[in-house]
């Protein structure tokens, strides 16, 4: 688990998808804006996981100062639960827009790696 050397930031991101607004929780591990190593997205698994069990990922905050981010994908964890949502709504397109989301949340367009698991990969993938 992260230990007493990896400070974190944490909170919501507003994230529009067709027309409504939902909230996306993430875990911010370093600084992006002052580090000089390329951030780090950590994308979990699912459906149905959240980002707890990718959090020794944080070690590479501070081993090596490099910023990670973790977040619960939406209808996961501490982001916006949409249990009246029909099959059709859950596509790779919308998770897709939420990752491009979290990106620009940060503003590290221009700078960034993927790490996936199970899911996370496949998203990874279809992302790149």
């Amino acid at each position: 688990m992260t230990s007493a050397s990896s400070p974190y930031t944490d909170g919501k991101i507003d994230f529009t998808y067709q027309g409504e607004t939902f909230q996306t929780y993430y875990k911010l591990f370093g600084d992006v804006k002052g580090s000089q190593t390329t951030p780090l997205i950590v994308l979990h698994g699912g459906p149905g996981l959240v980002h707890d069990y990718l959090v020794p990922f944080s070690d590479l905050t501070s081993k090596f100062g490099r910023p990670v981010i973790l977040y619960d994908q939406l209808g996961n964890g501490l982001s916006t639960h949409l249990k009246e949502k029909p099959p059709t709504f859950w596509t790779v397109d919308l998770f897709i827009d939420e990752l491009v989301n979290v990106i620009n949340h940060f503003s590290i367009q221009d700078s960034f790696n993927l790490a996936g698991h199970s899911w996370g990969g496949i998203l990874a993938s279809e992302f790149t």
